[in-house]
């Protein structure tokens, strides 16, 4: 992950995009996920990931206005939170890009919010953005995130101790990713899971 990320970043000033900027331009812009990626792998000082967050946001807020400045949030800070103390940093500077637009139709981004909450231990605040983010149609254009966000919904699920529903959600996992190579981690993890509750498959 850390050399995609190291060779992403690297790169990733040749790309062009559109001068004014939407939810589909922002969240096409991998680099505060990249930054995570390395800030985790050791390549990142946590000062030298929020130097570079910060200056991501600079050049976004200038292309960014109304109800789409929510995604800057989503994208650098929802999207980038791996830890409960990153989840805490994101709902605490989310006033400062509040209100959050109304993510409709339902997205990947509406499961980004719920991952965070998540994370920050609020399960009801988590659960029902990662059902309907998990409901959307959106498999196809985003299968990535979409699958990825099962993994969260199992885990919340699990949290209100609703098996039937979190082994559900681990299946999709597994469906799309048990049998990936190289071995896929969010299907290691869902295995495991799956495994101690006993799911069928």
């Amino acid at each position: 992950a850390r050399a995609v990320a190291d060779e992403y970043v690297q790169k990733g000033d040749v790309l062009v995009t559109a001068p004014l900027a939407d939810d589909g331009i922002i969240g096409s812009d991998p680099l505060p996920r990249m930054y995570s990626v390395q800030l985790h792998a050791g390549e990142l000082t946590r000062e030298g990931f929020e130097a570079k967050r910060q200056a991501w946001l600079g050049q976004w807020r200038k292309k960014t206005s109304g109800a789409y400045v929510g995604f800057l949030w989503v994208y650098a800070y929802a999207e980038a939170a791996e830890t409960r103390d990153e989840a805490n940093q994101a709902l605490a500077v989310l006033p400062a890009y509040a209100p959050l637009p109304p993510f409709t139709p339902q997205s990947v981004a509406t499961g980004l919010v719920g991952q965070v909450y998540f994370l920050a231990g609020q399960e009801t605040e988590a659960l029902p953005r990662l059902q309907r983010s998990a409901a959307s149609c959106t498999a196809l254009m985003e299968p990535i995130g979409h699958t990825r966000l099962h993994l969260v919904l199992g885990q919340a699920l699990e949290a209100k101790s609703d098996r039937d529903g979190a082994c559900a959600a681990y299946g999709v996992v597994l469906q799309r990713w048990g049998k990936a190579r190289p071995a896929s981690v969010s299907a290691g993890k869902a295995r495991e899971r799956s495994l101690a509750l006993g799911c069928k498959r």
